[in-house]
């Protein structure tokens, strides 16, 4: 479900607006199309050399002819395939911060926001700077290694806010904000309804 409220008036040109706030289906599935391409990024990187495959192991000793026993292939699996993992986290997470940090600053979306009709403002209607993007990046990154508490948080949020939008106000919302129509005498910014966050 997605739900419709009214922004508070802003400073500089004292407009209302009226945005239709994303569903936590939509987030969940730009996040999975965006997830995608950075893993595919990263399995790009690994088979292109840029970052080394295998880790080199030692030969096994001459003249052995006993079999592998099991405490041997789990060594060679952690020493072999799991030592992919953390750089793999490591470039993704990189990638990731980059990514969304240009995406957001100059077309106000990633490609998964941009294929399901999404679009990242600032809390007060405005587009997002490169700061307020780079921090919203390290903290989607601190929420997703809390178990996803960060995104489990939209679930309950009327406005579907993650943690990572609340601590930089931001605000992922479907289509464009439109100007409501403004009258002088409507009253004060106090008297508007605010995000809750």
């Amino acid at each position: 479900m997605s739900g419709h409220f009214r922004m508070p008036v802003l400073p500089k040109n004292r407009l209302r607006f009226t945005v239709a706030v994303g569903s936590y289906r939509r987030r969940v599935l730009a996040d999975a199309i965006d997830f995608s391409l950075l893993c595919g990024v990263a399995y790009f990187a690994f088979r292109t050399g840029l970052i080394r495959e295998r880790v080199e192991l030692q030969p096994a000793a001459e003249g052995s002819s006993t079999p592998p026993d099991l405490i041997d292939r789990v060594a060679d699996f952690v020493a072999t395939d799991l030592t992919l993992l953390l750089p793999g986290l490591v470039l993704v997470s990189i990638a990731g911060v980059a990514y969304g940090l240009v995406a957001h600053v100059f077309f106000d979306r990633t490609v998964g926001e941009f294929s399901l009709g999404l679009r990242l403002i600032t809390d007060t209607g405005e587009r997002v700077g490169p700061f307020r993007a780079l921090l919203r990046g390290l903290f989607t990154g601190v929420g997703a290694l809390a178990l996803g508490l960060g995104h489990t948080y939209a679930l309950v949020d009327r406005d579907r806010r993650t943690l990572a939008d609340l601590a930089v106000g931001t605000l992922l919302i479907r289509g464009r904000p439109t100007p409501a129509e403004t009258d002088p005498n409507a009253g004060t910014q106090a008297d508007l309804p605010t995000l809750r966050g």
